[in-house]
């Protein structure tokens, strides 16, 4: 993942490449996952220009016959996208950059400008900075 941050300490901008290994073959559904899971990985944070790399790779099994087959599993990647971009792209600032960069209430409906499925993700309510206020 790379995130672009300006001056102001605001992001401008994020990529994100994600290996999709499908095995030996490519099930019903399976570009599902990545392809909500990639729609889902700014999370809570206004990143006005994204951009998701999806490839899908399928090779042979091995001699045994092992490869795990991926198919539609319900909710994967939900919690793990958001958390993953956190980590990854905020972890080492500090509370104010991380706060100026989160979707407000007065935003709401947001429009994140991913996708998944043919459908727009879209957050219709939400006190992100809320979150980060201790308890």
């Amino acid at each position: 993942m790379r995130v672009g941050v300006r001056g102001d300490g605001r992001s401008s901008a994020c990529t994100r490449a994600i290996d999709n290994d499908h095995g030996g073959y490519v099930r019903t559904h399976g570009a599902t996952v990545p392809e909500i899971g990639s729609a889902l990985l700014p999370g809570p944070y206004r990143i006005p220009h994204y951009l998701a790399e999806v490839p899908l790779r399928a090779h042979e099994q091995d001699a045994d016959g092992h490869l795990p087959r991926p198919g539609p599993l319900r909710g994967h990647l939900r919690p793990r996208a958001p958390h993953r971009h956190n980590r990854e792209s905020f972890a080492p600032s500090t509370r104010d950059v991380r706060r100026r960069n989160l979707i407000t209430p007065a935003e709401m409906p947001y429009d994140v400008g991913t996708g998944g499925l043919a459908v727009h993700t879209i957050y219709d309510t939400g006190d992100y900075p809320a979150l980060l206020e201790p308890r």
